[in-house]
């Protein structure tokens, strides 16, 4: 099992859309949202842990 910590930074394009949830089903992925600061039509901010394979991780974070 492969474990990472990531802070993602959206622009206001993007924090509409379920990213972390496309995560975990399309690439197998569990995560742990440690912080966020998402609000609609603004920046948002998101620190979370994400566990799988390596392999699965190199391919979601791409």
């Amino acid at each position: 099992m492969f474990s990472k910590i990531l802070s993602l930074r959206f622009p206001k394009t993007e924090v509409q859309k379920p990213i972390v949830c496309y995560l975990a089903k399309d690439f197998d992925l569990t995560f742990n949202i440690l912080n966020a600061g998402i609000l609609p039509g603004k920046e948002g901010f998101m620190v979370l842990e994400i566990s799988g394979t390596k392999k699965k991780f190199n391919e979601g974070v791409e």
